[in-house]
């Protein structure tokens, strides 16, 4: 039986056995189409009464029959008889088609192809989603229209009904294939099949909004933003005329985003638009074989645009054509909406820190209105660190932190939040070229970020482009991403050369089989076309033998051949050239490569042979560029080429006509919006730039180099990049000055690794060049060591910095230089306290440097020496009374050598020495005296600070030079602590308010934090408790990302005691028990006793004994072991009492309280829990009238050192001793007492539901009880 073919979407088409049939009855094909479509079998009657409907039901059978012998007349083949098979079937009064008969109709091949893509939510891999690719284009190539288009019956006939709902519905389901296609062939950047897929889209479906944005996105990703307007005029135009309607907010965003993208182009389109032609030498490369890694890409953007941050690798060696891929992506994404910053980095010998970042930020926020928008000016300032103009256009930005380590974070934390805002608008995409050469301090950035990113959730896909040798080569980067990938997800997308058939399907593009720039679809051509000719594939065999299908390769290869006149470019009658071969390549390769030697065995020789036809002028020009390494303006170039200004430009046209060298406009590539800057050069590939320099010789290229040196320092390059050609041009003495002072500047900014590469490269030439040692100027060797061991020590590379001060000791020593003997033995001291808390070796390093200061009777340098001996006992070893002495001395030395910042150092650290042995009063003259010096002093510099170690435990950085006025701050906080403890509570919180205010001012965030726990304790003995909290919470978020030390410490005990005060005991308990543990983790005994005290006050409360017990006889030892008459904030140890004398140690009990007594001496503050465990011992014995008088005394103490949170729990102490001794008055007197103190403090706090907890708490509530029980008796008569 022969085929019946029916195609019914479009006019209606039925072939049988080859023919295309006519009806001579029109109902007769609505027959057989609805049989057809239908399926099944179905009623005579239901058929008759369906097609003829005006009919009577006899004629309409009569119809019926006329129309199946019609049918079958039609149907059957030619050998057949008309009784025989003719594709109908009949069974009793059913009418239906065989199955069982050859049969195709298009509507199954649609239907499938539906089914498939429903099941689907992604797109399938490779080879998969080929298959499914091409089953969709199979099934759309079979719709030629609307369902059974322009074919009615009329007069209303259920045929006609039946028909329009065939329409809808498979209107939707094509509408629904075209949709899904198109997507598939956007994110394959498929752009000319995705192209034809949507234009047939909106052929059906004209006020299909989400079809007009896909093409408007398309036209845009192939940089024609001209025909995304039209198309969006076209919708805008019929949505109002049809349906007067305006676009959806989804489409208006895209048309401002195109507004947008046409009055600031920023970057040059990928493609020409349609029938724009190319000039006849320029050779365009289309995308092939990278569908699979353009879905990938596609695939991680679509992650991070739903706020999971991804990080992608373009990893491949050089050549393969990363940085194309990754353009093409990056168009695509901005047609999508997606931000695109770039920045690249580069192979030099000098990298700037941060450049990559610098070069992606700086654009973008020259073309923002108003960067203020963005950011606040406390992160603008962050960001002028790298900015520098950021300043020029906001000359009342604050000035940012001075601290090492904290402005490191602030400067990360403002790239952060620049970031996140930009994420928050649109999808930011961050695309960095040759990461494998990005500095140290941009990739640390770059964690800190991805931290953030995932934190936040932010729309952020960091791309960057990579050699596969680099990832090989260069551990650190392999491990800066090993650590990037903890926080985000990081894939690789590998590039491999292209296939024999890829590497056919690019030469049929680039040559004129396809239009240039036209992308291959990788999906629906597995082959070139049968018509391209034999020559050009026998030329595309070889050039694949020849260059393994290495992209690069093949395009410098082809532009070779364009050279050679082996391919001439041809207009073609569309008005687009056309590169196509000459008979002389066809007639080569067909003679069995007989002239192979034409095509360069390698791409050096490839590459030059592409240099040979350069001028002279022109190849100065390339020379010049490649000894800058980076981009180059072209004065520069033309200045370091010694070329003149009109030869210059001719020149650079040449080399850029050759595609050698790239321009480049401020804003980005030509097309960007420059602000103010001129346009730069680079070279087209780096391979290019490595070949012209390793042909230059060795003469050449240093004399080069001193010119680029000349130049730039005229300009005020930075220092590493003048470091980096003074050491090509052999000048060593520049060389190693440039580096020392670049090392300081990538310090500056946080780069501690570069800065140590930088300082290195001082160190070698220093070494490598013994006449330096003679030249230069010891101040200037001193500087290089004494900034080595210092960026050493912030990476806590500890014996590299040992050696560093090792070696700077020796060299003093030949050149017989005491004093910088001394001065480094000293800097090894401290060294050594940091690494290792080694107590000889510290002993021996500044014994040695006291020698040393003898010998050259260098009155400052013993007093230096002196002044550490003192800090380091008594900061560091915690032997205050051992380091008096030395202190001592060290002032007498200062005062000696009349050197008045010494004077001050030597006073305050003298001042904390008394602090540290519990001598307040002592302390407070030492630290007056030091501010009196500072406030004279001001900001003037001091060259010896880099020395000091007085604010080790407190967290400062020792490498970090403290300035007067930081100085002064602490100072001011010292005062605090001493006056606090000594009971002077006004004068604390005005010292402190005056610490903490100059810190701020100075954005010294080490004296912030210690000046905050400062106050928080002096306001929690003023009874300002919710206040102390308010400003305690903060501080403790920002000691977190600081190193852990004693300010921190400090900071949780005070947080503790804050919800002490407040009632809030459970709270308490968490920050005092982290308390404790930070103490024993820096090994610092002093500070854990108070929060031990703390801890056992807690759980005496709580009425739990055993541990109360427990966390006394802890504080008990722990305060035993100091050396010092009083421990700070040792304020409560009563409790103690209490927890030893319920834990049946009596005798404890006694021997701590006598010891306190023999140790207050006329401290007025340690008193009051001297008398409260005195009146505990008292009671315990029962002698009430002796207990009594204790606490009255403590009363009076309180009250006159201003102390509510003490007086209302003495007075609750004193009216329980009363009421068990019988006397009401006097305890009512009490409980009053203590009700009014109490009321008062709650009147302090603000929060309603803070200040209800504290009147409800377990401390509280009884004594109000008390109050509350005798007022509703009223006065009672006495008995």
């Amino acid at each position: 039986m022969s085929l019946l073919r029916l195609a019914v979407l479009g006019p209606p088409q039925v072939v049988h056995d080859g023919r295309r049939l006519s009806f001579a009855l029109h109902k007769a094909q609505a027959l057989l189409l609805y049989l057809a479509v239908e399926g099944g079998m179905h009623p005579r009657s239901k058929l008759a009464a369906f097609l003829w409907p005006d009919s009577e039901p006899h004629d309409a059978r009569t119809a019926l029959r006329n129309a199946l012998t019609l049918l079958r007349r039609l149907l059957s083949d030619d050998e057949a008889s008309l009784a025989g098979h003719s594709h109908l079937r009949s069974e009793r009064d059913l009418l239906g088609l065989d199955l069982h008969a050859p049969f195709e109709l298009d509507l199954d091949v649609v239907q499938q192809a539906y089914q498939q893509a429903r099941r689907i939510s992604a797109f399938p891999s490779e080879p998969q989603g080929s298959a499914l690719a091409a089953q969709v284009q199979h099934a759309l190539a079979l719709v030629r229209g609307p369902f059974l288009d322009g074919f009615w019956l009329g007069k209303e006939a259920p045929f006609d009904e039946w028909v329009q709902q065939q329409q809808q519905q498979w209107q939707v389901r094509v509408q629904f294939l075209l949709d899904r296609l198109s997507s598939w062939q956007e994110e394959a950047f498929e752009w000319e099949p995705a192209l034809a897929t949507l234009t047939r889209w909106l052929a059906l479906d004209p006020l299909s909004e989400e079809a007009s944005r896909r093409l408007m996105r398309l036209h845009l990703a192939q940089g024609d933003a001209t025909a995304a307007g039209r198309v969006y005029a076209t919708l805008r135009t019929r949505l109002a005329q049809e349906l007067q309607v305006q676009p959806s907010a989804k489409t208006l965003a895209l048309a401002e985003h195109l507004r947008t993208t046409q009055a600031h182009p920023g970057s040059r389109p990928t493609r020409r638009p349609t029938g724009e032609s190319q000039s006849p030498g320029e050779l365009v490369a289309p995308l092939v074989g990278r569908a699979a890694a353009l879905s990938q890409l596609v695939g991680s953007f679509q992650q991070a645009r739903q706020g999971r941050p991804q990080v992608v690798l373009l990893v491949g060696e050089a050549g393969i054509g990363k940085t194309r891929l990754a353009t093409e992506f990056v168009a695509w994404v901005k047609a999508q909406g997606a931000e695109v910053l770039s920045g690249q980095a580069f192979e030099m010998g000098g990298r700037l820190p941060y450049q990559p970042l610098v070069e992606a930020l700086r654009p973008r926020l020259e073309a923002e209105n108003a960067p203020e928008d963005l950011l606040e000016d406390l992160w603008l300032a962050e960001l002028a660190r790298l900015l520098p103009e950021l300043r020029v256009r906001y000359p009342d930005l604050p000035a940012p932190t001075q601290d090492d380590l904290t402005a490191k974070i602030r400067l990360f934390e403002a790239v952060a939040r620049l970031v996140d805002v930009l994420a928050q608008r649109a999808p930011l995409v961050l695309l960095f070229d040759d990461l494998h050469w990005m500095d140290g301090a941009s990739l640390d950035l770059l964690r800190y970020l991805g931290h953030d990113w995932i934190r936040k959730g932010s729309r952020v896909l960091l791309l960057a482009t990579v050699r596969s040798e680099g990832l090989e080569l260069h551990a650190p980067l392999a491990a800066e991403l090993s650590d990037l990938g903890r926080d985000l997800p990081v894939s690789q997308v590998s590039l491999q050369p292209l296939s024999q058939s890829e590497t056919l399907q690019l030469l049929e593009a680039v040559v004129g089989a396809r239009e240039p720039g036209m992308a291959v679809p990788s999906r629906a051509v597995a082959a070139p076309s049968s018509e391209v000719e034999k020559p050009l594939v026998g030329l595309g065999d070889f050039l694949f033998a020849q260059t393994g299908g290495q992209p690069l390769y093949l395009l410098e290869t082809l532009k070779l051949l364009r050279e050679r006149q082996w391919l001439v470019p041809r207009l073609g009658a569309d008005g687009v050239f056309r590169l196509e071969p000459t008979l002389d390549i066809a007639e080569a390769v067909a003679q069995e490569w007989s002239q192979r030697e034409l095509l360069p065995p390698s791409v050096r020789a490839m590459l030059l042979a592409r240099l040979a036809p350069l001028s002279q002028t022109a190849r100065q020009l390339v020379q010049a560029s490649a000894v800058l390494g980076t981009q180059a303006s072209a004065k520069l170039l033309w200045q370091v080429a010694e070329v003149d200004v009109q030869v210059g430009v001719e020149a650079l046209e040449e080399a850029e006509g050759l595609g050698i060298l790239v321009e480049e406009s401020a804003g980005g590539p030509v097309g960007g919006q420059g602000v103010g800057r001129q346009a730069t050069y680079r070279f087209s590939h780096d391979l290019i730039r490595d070949v012209v320099y390793t042909e230059l010789g060795e003469a050449r290229r240093q004399v080069l180099h001193q010119r680029a040196l000349v130049r730039l320092e005229t300009e005020g390059a930075q220092a590493s990049e003048l470091a980096y050609h003074a050491r090509a041009s052999g000048e060593a003495e520049a060389a190693y000055g440039y580096s020392v002072q670049a090392g300081m500047e990538a310090v500056a900014i946080f780069a501690v690794a570069d800065a140590i590469g930088h300082y290195k490269q001082a160190r070698a030439l220093l070494q490598e060049h013994p006449r330096l040692q003679m030249v230069l100027p010891a101040p200037e060797v001193e500087r290089l060591y004494v900034h080595l061991g210092q960026a050493y020590t912030l990476q806590q590379s500890w014996e590299q910095a040992q050696q560093a001060y090792e070696e700077l000791v020796s060299y003093a020593r030949q050149q017989s230089l005491p004093t910088l003997v001394c001065m480094t033995l000293n800097r090894l001291a401290i060294l050594a306290v940091q690494q290792s808390y080694d107590r000889p070796k510290v002993r021996a390093f500044l014994e040695e440097a006291w020698r040393m200061a003898e010998t050259s009777h260098d009155q400052r340098a013993l007093a230096e020496t002196e002044w550490n001996l003192a800090q380091i006992i008594a900061i560091v070893w915690y032997a205050p009374t051992s380091a008096l002495a030395h202190g001592e001395h060290a002032l007498e030395l200062a005062r000696a050598s009349h050197d008045q910042e010494l004077e001050a150092r030597s006073l305050s650290s003298l001042g904390v020495i008394h602090v540290l042995r519990g001598d307040f009063e002592e302390a407070m003259p030492c630290l007056e005296a030091s501010l009196g010096l500072y406030v004279a002093l001001g900001s003037e510099p001091t060259a010896s600070r880099e020395l000091s170690l007085p604010h080790f435990l407190l967290g400062a950085p020792p490498t970090q030079s403290l300035t007067n006025r930081a100085s002064e701050a602490l100072c001011w906080a010292f005062l605090a602590y001493a006056q606090v403890n000594s009971g002077q509570v006004q004068l604390s919180l005005r010292s402190s308010c005056r610490a903490l205010m100059l810190s701020q001012e100075i954005k010294n965030v080490w004296a912030q934090i210690y000046s905050t726990f400062c106050l928080t304790f002096g306001l929690l003995e003023a009874g300002a408790s919710e206040e102390a909290l308010v400003l305690t919470q903060p501080a403790i978020a920002l000691a977190r990302t600081l190193p852990p030390m004693l300010s921190f410490q400090r900071l949780l005990a005070a947080l503790g005691g804050t919800y002490q005060a407040l009632q809030q005991w459970e709270e308490a308990q968490t920050p005092l028990e982290e308390a404790v543990a930070v103490a024993e983790a820096l090994d610092i005994r002093p500070p854990r006793v108070p929060a031990l005290a703390r801890l056992c006050m807690n759980c005496a409360v709580a009425g739990e004994w055993q541990a109360a017990y427990h966390y006394a006889v802890q504080a008990i030892a722990v305060r035993e072991s100091v050396d010092a008459a009083l421990l700070s904030f040792d304020f409560y140890s009563h409790y103690e009492t209490e927890a030893l004398l319920h834990g049946g140690d009596e005798s404890q009990a006694r021997a701590e309280v006598q010891r306190l007594g023999e140790r207050v001496g006329p401290n007025r503050r340690f008193r009051l829990p001297y008398l409260r465990s005195r009146a505990l011992l008292a009671a315990w014995d029962g002698q009430s009238k002796q207990a009594i008088g204790h606490l009255r005394e403590a009363a009076r103490l309180a009250a006159d050192l201003g102390l509510p949170g003490e007086q209302w729990q003495i007075q609750a102490a004193l009216a329980s001793l009363y009421e068990a001794g019988g006397e009401p008055a006097q305890a009512h007197t009490a409980w009053a007492s203590a009700a009014r103190t109490i009321h008062g403090l709650a009147e302090g706090i603000g929060d309603e539901t803070s200040r209800s907890r504290f009147l409800a708490g377990p401390q509280i509530q009884p004594v109000l009880q008390h109050v509350q029980g005798e007022t509703s008796q009223g006065p009672q008569d006495p008995q």
